[in-house]
């Protein structure tokens, strides 16, 4: 038996063999198919396409994906995105109680400067910084949701950013 799992499901099948003098026993059997994403408290799934999260509960198991992308939502103002830049979706089929924790790993050579970042999710038709931790060692960007749509790593690029960028030169004030 073989083959790759499209729903979670309890699977019957019934198997047969016949010997050699045609005498015949069959069996009906069943395989349970689980998702990703278990029942219980604190299910962390991943790493998916290097994106982890962790559920605080999840009340019925499902399975959970993530699709990364070149394109999606532009960033608001004052942010731009990686070069190349990534976008992430996020979806489940589990029933879950908020919040989730997403974790990404991230290429620090995507950015000009790493500690701007911010993780933003596509909320009611806007992004929203959901950030709590970022993690410039290991490349981890973290945030908290209550729910799954894109998400983006933007890079702050207002104005205070610019010039903590540029006094960070050591420039020659006569410059």
């Amino acid at each position: 038996i073989f083959g790759t799992p499209t729903a979670i499901e309890t699977a019957n099948f019934t198997v047969q063999v016949v010997d050699a003098t045609n005498h015949v026993a069959t069996k009906d059997l069943s395989i349970v198919v689980h998702g990703n994403t278990p029942p219980g408290s604190n299910v962390a799934v991943g790493p998916l396409g290097g994106v982890t999260l962790t559920f605080s509960q999840v009340t019925q198991e499902g399975q959970t994906t993530v699709a990364s992308s070149s394109s999606g939502t532009t960033p608001p103002s004052g942010f731009k995105f990686g070069n190349p830049p990534t976008y992430y979706s996020i979806s489940t089929t589990a029933q879950f109680n908020p919040p989730i924790t997403v974790c990404i790993n991230y290429n620090d050579t995507q950015f000009r400067n790493e500690n701007n970042l911010k993780l933003m999710h596509f909320e009611n038709g806007q992004w929203v910084n959901v950030t709590t931790s970022l993690d410039t060692t290991n490349n981890i960007i973290c945030g908290q949701v209550s729910s799954f749509s894109e998400f983006g790593l933007f890079e702050d690029i207002t104005v205070d950013h610019i010039i903590d960028e540029v006094r960070s030169f050591n420039l020659d004030p006569d410059i």
